[in-house]
């Protein structure tokens, strides 16, 4: 359920929300307990048409899918999550090799710096000079 909730759209994960009545009580679910987010969700899972957490529950779209669009849904669902994830990473690999290039630039820097600093004279292309331009300004 926790990765469910942070990878549902906004308007599906209030199907899940536990409805609490007018006077501030939440449903009890199994065993007379405080129903939650996540046995709903389990729930959901398994097919259940919600009726017995109450009409409004077995009213809400998600729960009027049979079993087929259920696993559908889910498979999407899932689909979606692994995507995210997969460009979530993508990029963050990406930012770490341009960090990593930059800090190996800096190192080689550090090795040419003192040869420049002696130097009475530095000559060097126009390609070399927007290439190295950080070691000349």
């Amino acid at each position: 359920w926790s990765y469910a909730k942070g990878a549902l759209p906004e308007d599906e994960l209030e199907d899940f929300e536990v409805p609490v009545d007018g006077n501030g009580l939440h449903r009890t679910g199994i065993r007379s307990t405080k129903l939650t987010e996540k046995q709903l969700w389990k729930a959901w899972c398994r097919g259940d048409d919600g009726k017995r957490f109450g009409s409004d529950i077995a009213k809400r779209s998600l729960w009027r899918m049979n079993r087929t669009q259920r696993r559908e849904k889910l498979e999407e669902w899932e689909d979606e999550y692994l995507r995210n994830s997969a460009m979530d990473a993508l990029i963050s690999c990406v930012e770490g090799c341009r960090q990593f290039e930059d800090e190996i630039a800096a190192l080689k820097d550090e090795k040419v710096m003192p040869i420049l600093m002696n130097a009475k004279v530095i000559a060097c292309t126009t390609t070399g000079a927007s290439k190295y331009k950080r070691l000349i300004v």
